[in-house]
């Protein structure tokens, strides 16, 4: 074109809109056609769902390559007896047409599978008998690899370091959480001073008032009102995210600063989410974990309950909580069918079948244990506040019946017929498991006094964390978001037993600093 024209833009995340006039703003014809137009285009998206999908990505990288570990290192054991049991386990979840083996219908044994799961219920059981040094468990190896598979796979938490004593907390966390808030108002009001917005003895309350079996939003009010007010007035929005945190509640932390994301922080998926919790909040992230640490406490007394001299106080509390779930299942199935017997309730109509059998209600046993039910699985709360409500009215039926009010009891605290599957494995501190580990292994090399190096490669397996400035472990050759650095350019396999003598740790904290900068 050889003359003046104008073309305008109308310029979008997703789409650019053009169009081009003459000077006296006549539009002009381009290939026969009028000169507008869009080009619409994906809308440009921040590292965020990627760098999502990307770190639980390696946190599962990770706990696979410890399960490849181990059962390498159990092969010699297992592999002469059983030459099909980790090809059996694999496909353990597989339909019987798609699995190699085709010769038995088990997963694990090819024989003795019943019996097994007679003497051993859940994995817990089993647990329990190896620290116990029982005969029977130890009679096959691959029982002491079950039991080895589930604690290397969920080993628990690493918030803690050092020994731990069950049932005792360790109220110096309020120290630390005390002076986070003291460098946060020194940051606002630009002087140094000693502030504590958790008064001397108010940490005890706050520790007594999260064990009362009560709503979060009442912990949360009462606790708030704990804090002393000056400070609590000048930190403002960071003291109610603690308060949250604490209480089991959800926090957005766009109230806090304009320049954090719109993320919604809880402890409840707080392994899920902890790398994307510590990318946003940066430098105050600490204040997450300090409250990951109390509310851990808190769950793990209900789980544990009192300390105990057991060798094995995990699996014994586990056991009991599985035993106990058995035992009111039996008492409230008791109870419900005397009702319908009295109040003469058949089929459908009857409280047996809306608790233990109807598949479309959402907050009964079907769908509690979620078997046999079309619903999402209710919370442990919904699921105790139905069962209160469905037998509460019939309480004249049972005046002096201690299980009934056993149960009654039980649903009010909210603890009745908890299960392992709704005690969240992650509270547990790595340190318990590592003590029942520790039993195992001793009570193995024992018996079989040349599995001692593989004894010491598993605790080491056990005991192994990648730094969280390493990155991939593959370098940067193969990954771009990877800071490691080899000693020696031939790359030989890592492993928790070899790494320090292969990644120069200097040099890749060097790397992680330098991209941050």
């Amino acid at each position: 074109m050889d003359k003046d024209f104008y073309i305008g833009l109308d310029v979008g995340t997703d789409s650019v809109g053009w169009a081009a006039t003459d000077l006296d703003y006549e539009p002009l014809r381009l290939h026969g056609k009028t000169a507008w137009g869009a080009r619409i285009f994906d809308a440009a998206n921040d590292a965020k769902s990627r760098r999502q999908f990307r770190t639980s990505g390696r946190r599962m990288a990770r706990r696979k390559y410890r399960i490849q570990l181990l059962n390498e290192i159990f092969a010699p054991f297992i592999v002469p007896m059983d030459s099909g049991f980790f090809l059996r386990l694999e496909e353990s979840s597989f339909l019987p047409s798609d699995k190699t083996d085709k010769s038995t219908k088990h997963p694990l044994f090819k024989e003795g599978e019943k019996e097994f799961y007679l003497s051993y219920p859940t994995i817990w059981h089993l647990r329990k008998a190896l620290v116990n040094n029982d005969d029977k468990a130890f009679s096959d190896p691959r029982y002491v690899y079950l039991a080895l598979h589930h604690i290397i796979k969920y080993r628990g938490n690493f918030l803690k370091k050092g020994e731990m004593t069950i049932g005792k907390f360790d109220f110096s966390i309020f120290d630390d959480i005390n002076k986070f808030f003291s460098d946060l108002l020194e940051e606002k009001r630009e002087e140094e001073e000693d502030y504590r917005l958790i008064g001397e003895g108010v940490g005890e309350k706050i520790i007594d008032e999260l064990e009362q079996n009560e709503k979060s939003a009442v912990k949360k009010k009462a606790i708030g009102e704990m804090l002393d007010k000056t400070y609590k007035a000048e930190i403002g929005d960071w003291a109610d995210f603690f308060c949250a945190l604490i209480t089991g509640g959800k926090y957005k932390i766009d109230k806090l600063d304009d320049e954090y994301e719109g993320l919604e922080v809880t402890v409840a998926n707080f392994d899920e989410k902890e790398d994307e919790y510590r990318s946003a909040l940066g430098d105050k992230f600490a204040l997450a974990e300090f409250a990951k640490v109390i509310t851990d406490f808190i769950e793990l007394e209900k789980i544990i309950g009192k300390p105990s001299s057991s060798n094995s106080p995990l699996s014994d509390a586990f056991v009991t909580l599985f035993e106990g779930h058995k035992d009111a299942l039996k008492a409230l199935k008791r109870i419900t069918k005397k009702i319908d017997e009295i109040e003469e309730k058949t089929g459908e109509e009857s409280l047996y079948y809306k608790i233990f059998k109807d598949p479309n209600n959402d907050k009964n046993y079907a769908a509690f244990v979620h078997v046999n039910s079309n619903k999402k699985r209710p919370s442990m709360e919904d699921f105790d506040r139905y069962i209160l409500s469905s037998i509460s009215p019939y309480a004249d039926h049972f005046v002096n019946d201690v299980e009934f009010q056993a149960i009654v009891n039980q649903a009010e605290r909210n603890d009745l017929l908890r299960t392992i599957a709704v005690s969240s494995t992650s509270v547990i501190p790595h340190q318990l498991h590592e003590v029942e580990l520790k039993a195992i292994l001793k009570n193995w090399v024992d018996r079989v006094p040349e599995a001692k190096e593989a004894a010491e490669k598993i605790m080491a397996l056990f005991l192994f964390r990648v730094p969280y400035y390493y990155g991939p472990l593959s370098g940067r050759t193969s990954s771009p978001y990877s800071n490691v650095v080899f000693k020696d350019e031939k790359k030989e396999r890592l492993l928790p037993w070899n790494y320090k003598d292969k990644i120069d740790d200097a040099a890749t904290k060097n790397n992680f600093m330098g991209n941050l900068t």
